[in-house]
């Protein structure tokens, strides 16, 4: 990885100090070609403020731009003081990554937790382990393997948890793709009573481009295939998604249940986003994005309205600044209160180099530094295949945490369903550029039990789709 160009790596994790945010975190990497002595602009440092606190994230870069180390402080008494850190390394030129996270406590640095990868020679993910630290010793928890077909799409995904010290089998999927690699068919199996059983399955079909079409989910009682879901999709002349209608299956038939309409300007920057609910038969609407952006298609204004009262009534807002360089400045948070914006937390996108950051605060605020990378061009992708890992802790209570990759910019949606297959909690829906992401979960209104959360990303080139589902367990 050493080879490749790491761009800024900026960490909110969620535990313990902001459990109630559901901070999504980026780990942003370059996924274009970068031309030796490039001239690049790395986050120096970010300051994010919230109601309740306030936090400082600080990067560190070694000679090709790679990130080493990012250090996040929180303001406490009137001080900046420590409270995490990840120092990453590279063994070998695309081998191996190490993340080591750390904690501040009492005074020191201490071991928390740690995820080790290895690659193959075209950059896809093969086995990854995620470590956590007990009484001062390193105990491996959670271990996947993956195989890929010729085309690089992902052939079987098979995990293992660490249970009274040995490997126990724990999830398996199995993909079937077409001669482009498309994945045609995604199984879903938990290790129950020492066999493989069915949980979910998926079936996709697409347009001559490539485009996914439509995306049938299913999940197996009473020892049958039932239907639970039907995404289908149409798109314009360049492959931007126009409508997506989602339908849930019962009695045999599908019946509406919403529908999602995209609106695009004349540069294909997107200015609306409509969401409408299927009610009395007919589409009734719910809730809209308004986008302005600039001559470079960044977003100026986001403006979320409900629909109350047969009008579209203002809800919330994030509007955004930029340097000369197009680099994000500032991003700020505001809800419509009393016929006016007053400051709010919630997620709002953060855009860096072209990488989008999901931050939850009311405002925040970015310094840059200008590195000439020195780095042989490089046509891989430094995020290494698409992939969903093991949420942690599991079992969970009252938060958990759920990491994916993207290896390419995608439409991606990730989902909770409880143990019957119902949706229950939609986590992101939106176009997320290529990176590694992170995000906190939990919610008071869960009751203990078996939970599962599914990643679907469609690749905005190839348009090719991946789809895979873990289970996870919440224990009151």
């Amino acid at each position: 990885m050493k080879t490749m160009l790491v761009f800024a790596v900026i960490l909110f994790t969620a535990i313990n100090m902001f459990p109630q945010k559901g901070i999504v975190t980026h780990n942003s990497k370059l996924n274009k070609t970068a031309s030796p002595n490039a001239q690049i602009y790395l986050p120096d440092s970010l300051t994010l403020y919230s109601t309740t606190d306030s936090i400082l994230i600080t990067a560190s870069y070694d000679q090709t731009g790679s990130t080493t180390q990012r250090l996040v402080k929180a303001w406490v008494n009137g001080n900046w003081g420590n409270y995490m850190r990840d120092i990453m390394s590279y063994i070998g030129s695309t081998d191996i990554s190490i993340d080591l996270k750390q904690m501040w406590l009492n005074g020191q640095w201490v071991n928390y937790t740690q995820d080790s990868s290895t690659y193959d020679a075209k950059g896809n993910m093969l086995v990854h382990v995620f470590s956590y630290w007990s009484g001062g010793v390193r105990k491996d928890s959670i271990f996947s393997v993956r195989t890929y077909d010729a085309n690089g799409g992902m052939l079987t995904n098979f995990s293992q948890l660490m249970t009274n010290g040995q490997w126990v089998n724990d999830t398996r999927s199995t993909y079937t793709n077409d001669g482009s690699g498309y994945h045609l068919t995604y199984l879903f199996e938990m290790w129950l009573n020492n066999q493989w059983t069915n949980s979910m399955q998926y079936a996709y079909t697409y347009d001559g481009n490539g485009n996914v079409l439509t995306s049938l989910y299913q999940s197996w009682e009473n020892s049958q295939w039932n239907n639970v879901t039907l995404d289908t999709y149409t798109y314009n002349a360049n492959g931007k998604v126009l409508t997506l209608v989602i339908q849930t299956g019962g009695n045999g038939s599908w019946t509406n249940a919403s529908k999602h309409t995209h609106t695009y300007d004349a540069n294909g920057y997107e200015t609306n986003w409509l969401m409408q609910n299927w009610s009395g038969g007919q589409w009734v609407n719910f809730g809209q994005y308004n986008y302005t952006n600039n001559s470079n298609g960044k977003v100026l204004t986001s403006l979320y309205q409900i629909w109350q009262n047969s009008t579209w009534t203002n809800y919330r807002q994030s509007t955004f600044t930029y340097d000369a360089n197009g680099n994000e400045i500032s991003g700020y948070n505001t809800q419509w209160s009393n016929s006016s914006w007053k400051p709010v937390d919630y997620n709002f996108n953060l855009n860096i180099n072209g990488s989008d950051f999901n931050l939850n605060g009311y405002a925040i605020n970015i310094s840059y530094i200008s590195v000439t990378t020195g780095v042989l061009a490089d046509n891989n992708s430094i995020v290494n295949g698409y992939s969903l890992s093991q949420n942690y802790p599991n079992p969970f209570n009252p938060s958990t945490r759920i990491n994916y990759n993207l290896p390419f910019d995608s439409r991606v949606t990730l989902d909770v369903y409880n143990i019957k297959g119902e949706r229950i909690s939609q986590l992101v829906n939106k176009e997320q550029p290529a990176g590694n992401y992170s995000l906190d979960y939990g919610s008071s209104k869960l009751s203990s039990g078996v939970y599962f959360y599914r990643l679907n990303a469609v690749n905005k080139t190839s348009g090719k789709n991946f789809s895979e589902i873990k289970k996870m367990i919440l224990l009151k």
